[in-house]
């Protein structure tokens, strides 16, 4: 049994030990200005030691932590594709995957979203290796760490949609890719933002929310590997050290360059930064929501579950997350629960310290609790 006395001193090494989780807040569909392509880009990594296929088809490993805000409409969050026109090979888009969210069942005022792999060969693949019809639905305003493995020798895609899991219920998979990826695009780019054709074509596919720890490798790696990789802020394995791209685990407006040593910078897209970094569109560092005096978690440390008690003017949704940012847990409750206390077992999840935030409306309020066993 710990001693009461001894709490604050674990909630004060916990936010020491786990600082605040920031990252790139990138701007939604409709924010002004609205014409405004806000991308990180490198151009042409097909010279340099990343083309398509990975390099001599050895494949690339694609690791980021998002946090999606709602929107309607059609999402984005990385491209491998042409920088420019999304059609240019004869009316197709030949050469290009990436994985973002996916409006359900299409259309720009859609707001029910699920996990998607986006290739040339058909479009866009939303169903997981669990089977046919069976997709993940898009939880808005939880971090996410995600995967993106290409295989060169076998040609497929194999999306990671919420590490660390490895259910086949989150994972999708596109293979039989053989008939496209043979021929580079006029402009190729790796892309994390906007879809490079954000201007000229759709108008409104953004990324809408947070992004940071993005770690590219010009490999396939294993999937232990890329477990450790997302797992850590520095390289983890000897594969990941060997076979690093570009890194950058906590990337600013100001300073999105390599921090892996291969010199791999990215840059932004639109060079007028100033119309970029302000009000709505900033693409600042965003700390996660501050805790609410009037949210309430009893008892406080608790062993295996708690009540969550908040005077909601209205339903809400409640969110749990680790001290790594990582979504843990999430359901709704209506005003009258959340007024009288709704119940949170937790008792699945390892001991530690975690983050319990009630959204009501357009409010947010977070609270720290321990589970202790």
């Amino acid at each position: 049994m710990i001693p009461l006395k001894i709490f604050p001193i674990i909630f004060a090494l916990a936010a020491t030990l786990f600082p605040q989780i920031t990252g790139l807040n990138f701007p939604s569909n409709g924010d002004s200005p609205v014409n405004i392509f806000v991308a990180m880009q490198y151009l042409n990594p097909q010279n340099n030691g990343l083309p398509f296929w990975g390099p001599s088809g050895a494949g690339a490993t694609y690791i980021w932590k998002y946090m999606p805000r709602q929107q309607a409409g059609y999402y984005v969050t990385m491209w491998w594709s042409n920088n420019g026109s999304f059609l240019w090979d004869q009316g197709s888009s030949n050469t290009y995957y990436g994985g973002h969210p996916y409006p359900r069942g299409g259309g720009g005022s859609t707001t029910v979203h699920d996990w998607e792999v986006a290739t040339d060969r058909g479009g866009d693949y939303i169903y997981t290796l669990a089977g046919y019809g069976v997709s993940k639905t898009v939880i808005k305003d939880a971090w996410y760490t995600q995967a993106l493995v290409v295989d060169g020798a076998n040609r497929t895609v194999r999306f990671y949609i919420t590490l660390p899991s490895t259910a086949n219920a989150d994972i999708i998979e596109v293979s039989g890719l053989s008939s496209y990826g043979n021929i580079n695009p006029p402009s190729p780019a790796l892309t994390f933002g906007d879809s490079p054709w954000f201007a000229d074509f759709y108008g409104n596919e953004r990324l809408s929310g947070l992004l940071r720890h993005i770690k590219i490798f010009n490999k396939k790696l294993s999937q232990a590997d890329i477990l450790a990789e997302a797992a850590s802020e520095n390289l983890a394995t000897s594969e990941g050290t060997a076979n690093v791209w570009y890194m950058n685990i906590n990337p600013t407006p100001s300073d999105i360059t390599d921090k892996s040593g291969k010199g791999h910078h990215f840059a932004w897209a639109n060079s007028n930064r100033a119309s970029l970094w302000t009000g709505s569109t900033s693409a600042e560092q965003e700390p996660r929501p501050v805790s609410s005096p009037a949210l309430r978690v009893w008892p406080n440390p608790f062993k295996s579950s708690a009540t969550i008690v908040f005077p909601a003017p209205s339903s809400g949704r409640v969110s749990v997350f680790n001290l790594r940012g990582e979504w843990v847990d999430a359901f709704v409750a209506d005003r009258e629960s959340l007024t009288r206390g709704v119940s949170w077992n937790a008792k699945s999840l390892p001991a530690g310290v975690y983050l319990i935030r009630v959204e009501t409306g357009r409010l947010k309020h977070t609270v720290k609790a321990l589970l202790h066993r």
